[in-house]
């Protein structure tokens, strides 16, 4: 009896390190409600849990890159990657390699911004007490020197943004001592706008895409880029060099090859001194069948046609050019075609119609009251 208790004690504490290995190789927000980025607004670093002692030189830095340039401010709306570089001592443990766990807010009044795009394998994107941390979600391989993460600069007017990243160079021996842990932070301030905004959209209609855009305002701007992807990572060029039409211009192209499920796009914008912007990053559906919905103004109403494939509950809104909604509601849609209204507003100005359902755009189109 003796000898069967200890034997199960044993077995208990073996399944108990089990444990804490398995844990410990995924991310400190979605396993334990950590959040250890080192920001004062965080409680620590990874040394909350793990014991430092072991030194395999690691370094951390960050940059923010807009396509292949490295920048030091953003422009609203734009698209950028935050690269993590790291660099070790390659361990003698097999088993080494690190974790991560990343976050950003304004550098004042530290207000969450959470613009992360389609996160890297094997990392993901927690809500934690009101902030959003991207970190592992599995050990990441020692020979891993960069990892990089989709980010859109938020609206104008937001000011300077700061991310702030822990990292930890573990041994993997299964429990959390004889790690290393480093911590960094990178402030980007926010820029001069060369181009005025209006909007980017796209809808799917016969097979193909309908792609439009429109600026306010362009200062030395040459000519815009569009690129596809089919995973929001990589991308490829679609239309090159689509020439300036100057202030408040609208412009417009159609993709006659979008890929079967989904297709990300995105604006690349090149100044006259060579220089190039991301504009944000959307996503157009393109399963099939697809149906031809449309909007309408009928009195004062303003009515949205909508043909689904099957029952959905959705989300309609109305929102000006700089981001604001100006009218939102939930909508019950059946099967099949579908009419929905919002009043009408007021105001003179370009405004964008949106119907989504679960991430799905159902419908996106500009409106210009008459």
């Amino acid at each position: 009896m003796k000898i069967f208790t200890k034997n199960l004690i044993v077995v208990g504490l073996l399944i108990g390190f089990a444990v804490i290995s398995i844990h410990s190789a995924t991310g400190p927000a979605g396993t334990y409600s950590a959040n250890v980025t080192g920001a004062s607004f965080d409680a620590g670093t990874c040394t909350n849990c793990h014991g430092t002692g072991s030194n395999y030189n690691a370094t951390l830095s960050l940059q923010l890159y807009s396509g292949a340039t490295q920048v030091t401010s953003y422009i609203p709306g734009n698209s950028y990657t935050l690269r993590l570089t790291r660099s070790a001592s390659l361990l003698t443990a097999t088993n080494g390699g690190f974790g991560f766990q990343t976050t950003c807010a304004t550098s004042v009044t530290n207000v969450n911004i959470n613009n992360w795009g389609t996160v890297p394998v094997n990392t993901t994107n927690v809500l934690l007490n009101g902030r959003n941390y991207v970190e592992h979600t599995t050990k990441l391989s020692k020979l891993t020197t960069q990892v990089n993460i989709p980010w859109t600069a938020p609206t104008l007017g937001t000011g300077a943004v700061k991310f702030y990243t822990a990292l930890n160079t573990v041994n993997g021996n299964g429990n959390s001592s004889g790690d290393q842990v480093v911590s960094t932070s990178l402030t980007i301030t926010e820029s001069t706008l060369p181009i005025t905004w209006l909007y980017f959209i796209g809808n799917h209609h016969q097979g193909n895409v309908e792609l439009e855009w429109a600026t306010a305002n362009e200062t030395n701007n040459a000519f815009f880029t569009i690129e596809k992807s089919p995973d929001g990572i990589s991308y490829s060029s679609l239309a090159d060099k689509i020439p300036s039409n100057g202030n408040l211009a609208a412009y417009s192209f159609v993709d006659k090859a979008p890929y079967d499920g989904q297709t990300f796009y995105r604006i690349m914008q090149t100044d006259v001194d060579g220089s190039t912007h991301y504009y944000k990053t959307i996503k157009v559906k393109t399963t099939s069948p697809e149906f031809h919905n449309y909007h309408y103004q009928q009195g004062s109403s303003l009515v949205i046609n909508a043909n689904i494939d099957q029952q959905a509950t959705a989300n309609l809104s109305l929102s000006s050019m700089n981001g604001s909604v100006i009218e939102k509601k939930t909508v019950q849609l059946k099967k099949g075609n579908n009419q929905v209204r919002l009043e009408m507003p007021q105001q003179l100005q370009l405004y964008i119609i949106k119907l989504e359902s679960n991430g799905r755009i159902l419908y996106q189109s500009k409106l210009l009251p008459i």
